[in-house]
């Protein structure tokens, strides 16, 4: 009884070691993993989410407002009329040059007084050939008369180009007392109302595309030689509740450091189509350094060349 309860003993304490030993080994085995996962990512925390699409659209011309057609709040399309200058005369001014411009009653008439000049050449030729009716003298003012026609309906094509070159000037005239948006996006600002007179170049709207955005933040000039653009990144904000993640790369890393905090400045671009994050917003910035622009920069450290340097 005795050796049996000491046998039972020895088995589960050869039980409790090998199952320690194996829970160790599991760890010991893991531990690198997370080493190699973290050394992977450098994070640069209290970042700012800032606009890469932004715009203040101004008058191009100097005039009076004819009309404004958006309001704070509103979404527009790109390429859309935000507000309208008094053009009354460019537009008649445009109406003028296209009707000159669709005119081809000089270029018929040309090629007409063409076809008579060349007619009445070819008859004098011909009875020539049978009996001498026109002198020499004659002939040559017949052959003048039609090269001119000719010159005449080549004068008129040419007439015809300027004026379609004119009205499309008229019209670059037109659309300069038209505001339109440069990109999609949403009116967050209206400076001016219907009325008022503007000079060239002074605030009409401001329209901001919250579509993308850009990080920007500051990090220790010592961890700067492992960041290029084109890596990966993840921004992580608690700002808000649940908290925003976004996804994006690295865009920009600055070639100088700060002297006082001897950090340097970087930001990357994230996708924010779903409206998550807002301007403002602080963040982490978590940069993966093996993705490939991380990867294309150690293949160059440790290439042929590179090592023979050394």
């Amino acid at each position: 009884m005795i050796r049996l309860l000491f046998t039972n003993r020895t088995l589960a304490s050869s039980l409790l070691l090998a199952i320690t030993f194996t829970l160790q080994t599991s760890i010991a085995m893991a531990a690198p993993s997370q080493t190699e996962e973290t050394s992977a990512t450098r994070e640069i925390p209290d970042c700012t989410f800032t606009l890469v699409d932004h715009v203040t659209l101004a008058a191009e011309r100097a005039g009076v407002i004819r009309e404004i057609r958006v309001a704070e709040g509103d979404r527009i399309g790109n390429d859309e009329l935000v507000a309208r200058l008094a053009s009354e005369e460019a537009s008649a001014h445009l109406r003028l040059a296209r009707l000159a411009a669709e005119s081809d009653i000089a270029i018929r008439l040309a090629e007409k007084t063409q076809s008579v000049a060349f007619t009445e050449l070819q008859q004098a030729e011909e009875l020539n050939k049978r009996r001498q009716i026109y002198t020499e003298f004659e002939l040559r003012r017949l052959r003048l008369t039609l090269d001119k026609t000719i010159l005449e309906a080549q004068q008129a094509e040419h007439d015809r180009e300027l004026r379609t070159l004119e009205e499309a000037v008229a019209a670059a005239t037109l659309r300069s007392f038209e505001i339109r948006s440069t990109f999609a996006g949403t009116v967050v600002q209206v400076f001016r109302r219907p009325g008022e007179a503007v000079q060239q170049g002074e605030p009409i709207a401001r329209i901001v595309n919250t579509g993308r955005l850009k990080v920007e933040g500051f990090a220790p000039v010592q961890q700067i030689s492992d960041f290029h653009p084109g890596q990966k990144v993840s921004v992580v904000s608690t700002d808000v509740s649940p908290a925003v993640v976004l996804h994006g790369q690295l865009r920009f890393v600055d070639v100088s450091v700060q002297s006082v905090t001897q950090e340097v400045r970087i930001w990357a671009e994230v996708d924010n189509s779903a409206g998550l994050a807002r301007p403002g917003l602080s963040a982490t910035l978590r940069i993966h350094l093996d993705t490939p622009a991380a990867v294309h920069v150690s293949e160059m450290q440790a290439s042929p060349e590179t090592r023979s340097r050394k």
